[in-house]
């Protein structure tokens, strides 16, 4: 077991996944929807900041990083400005939120440098970048192999990545030479 800081990742969304653990040990993950579909942005807020005060009352991390959303001039056409303003609000909401709690850690990394980590890809196209990170989750024993839920596999790739970046000898090799070893040591 690590002696290292508890880690939370999120990806943040009205779907949002999450992640948490320390580096070296097997991080827990899930998921949470704020808020019924078709809820307005006011009802996803509350729901975020409900989650957030019923987590910190039970899981107490010592860092945060939250998936940074992506400029809207990258998303043109490609989303609407209620979805823009729900990610950026939602970032924004969190960050706020850590630091109301005592939580200074809070980091925000790119998707981009995510993936390049996780998967070994920073340009794939997103729905093939998100098929790679479930599969990958499901190959490190960290999600179930019947497990698809992409806002999951997200949270769990972004938790990878801080750890490298938070103690780099502990965290978990992901490139595929090293997962060899790593399933040859659990058999």
């Amino acid at each position: 077991m690590s002696g290292g800081k508890t880690i939370l990742a999120l990806d943040l969304a009205t779907v949002m996944g999450w992640a948490q653990g320390r580096p070296g040990e097997t991080p827990t993950s899930g998921f949470h929807r704020f808020a019924p579909p078709g809820s307005g942005r006011g009802a996803i807020s509350a729901g975020a900041i409900k989650w957030y005060a019923d987590w910190i009352k039970v899981s107490r991390p010592d860092l945060i990083y939250i998936e940074a959303p992506i400029a809207p001039s990258i998303m043109a056409g490609r989303t609407n400005m209620d979805a823009l303003m729900i990610l950026i609000g939602l970032c924004f909401t969190f960050e706020g939120l850590a630091s109301t709690t005592g939580i200074w850690g809070t980091t925000l990394a790119a998707v981009h440098d995510v993936r390049g980590h996780f998967i070994g890809s920073r340009r794939m196209k997103s729905a093939d970048a998100k098929r790679a990170t479930v599969a990958k989750c499901q190959q490190l024993g960290w999600m179930g192999k019947s497990d698809r839920n992409d806002n999951q596999a997200d949270a769990l790739a972004l938790w990878s990545y801080a750890c490298a970046c938070v103690d780099p000898q502990a965290a978990t090799r992901t490139e595929p030479m090293f997962l060899a070893r790593a399933f040859d040591a659990r058999t």
